[in-house]
């Protein structure tokens, strides 16, 4: 980098400077800081502002200063083919002679406006190169409008005929459904039918075997009743039987039976009247021995082995 000592085409300006010479300048002149500093800004917008304008006119103009280096162009034109100088955002003479009124030299006042120039020319590149110019955007903006437009065409389109294809599927769908359940109803009227049948094919079916059952049951009835007549009729006959073969036998038997019995009787008969001629001779002989009470039990075992001798000898005869 090289220093900047005086204004000539040897030491041009270097934007990395930053017009950094001008910053001790601050402390003593702030008066002229402050002029520098409101121009710069205000140059800097109104060629914002009207950077459409000078682009135009720069087309069909020449610059005033070719002695400038090739680095900085000068803004300051003047057109082709008019007299008359053109009204410009920058005004170079106007900087220099109010610099050199606040106290700059010729020299100072020349190299702070092409410092200023530099700048402006520097601000006015970052802005071109930031920026785009009205006409472009607004270019942009409708073809944004009308690719807006385009995509929005295009997706209620789209929507549409997703729309109506999804209506065909339903409608598809819906005939499916209905075809669906008529055949199922089909399927359910032939499945009853078939379950009809069946059952009352089954309740024949059960009450003929409970027919057979019944008449099978009859049947085993009249079989027993047959064989219980049978039964009766036998156990008539052999009770009948029974009794002719009883009377047979007790005619055959009874006049033994009657001989047997009277026998019998007299033997009883005799027995009983030994038993009471015994009780009476023994009655005698205990009268006299009344008195004597302690010989009671002696009498009556006298009493019982006399009544059993005789009931021996009774049955000895018999």
């Amino acid at each position: 980098m090289t220093k900047l000592t005086s204004y000539g085409p040897k030491y041009p300006i270097i934007r990395a400077y930053r017009l950094w010479f001008l910053y001790p300048l601050t402390k003593d002149y702030k008066a002229q800081y402050k002029i520098i500093h409101n121009q710069i800004n205000s140059y800097f917008y109104l060629c914002i502002q009207n950077r459409k304008n000078t682009h135009d006119s720069k087309k069909d103009s020449i610059p005033l200063y070719s002695h400038t280096p090739s680095s900085t162009k000068i803004l300051l034109t003047k057109p082709k083919n008019n007299f008359r100088f053109s009204m410009h955002q920058f005004d170079t003479y106007n900087l220099v002679s109010t610099l050199e009124a606040t106290g700059f030299t010729h020299n100072q006042a020349i190299t702070v406006m092409r410092s200023i120039h530099a700048l402006l020319i520097g601000n006015l590149e970052t802005a071109k190169t930031n920026f785009i110019s009205r006409s472009n955007l607004e270019n942009e903006i409708h073809l944004f409008r009308a690719s807006q437009s385009e995509l929005k065409t295009e997706i209620q389109s789209m929507r549409k005929i997703e729309a109506s294809a999804l209506r065909a599927e339903t409608l598809a769908l819906r005939k499916q459904l209905e075809t669906l359940e008529q055949t199922l109803k089909e399927d359910l009227l032939a499945l009853k039918n078939d379950v009809a049948i069946d059952f009352n094919d089954r309740k024949s079916s059960n009450k003929a075997e409970e027919k057979n059952m019944e008449i099978k049951i009859q049947e085993l009835n009249n079989k027993f009743t047959i064989i219980l007549g049978e039964i009766r009729a036998m156990l008539e006959k052999s009770k009948w039987d029974a009794s002719k073969y009883g009377m047979c036998k007790f005619l055959i038997y009874g006049k033994k039976l009657l001989n047997i019995i009277k026998v019998s009787i007299f033997i009883i008969a005799g027995f009983a009247l030994i038993v009471v001629s015994m009780r009476k001779t023994i009655q005698e002989e205990i009268e006299p021995i009344k008195p004597n009470q302690s010989c009671n039990e002696t009498f009556n075992k006298l009493k019982n082995h006399t009544l059993n001798n005789h009931a021996l000898d009774v049955i000895s005869l018999g």
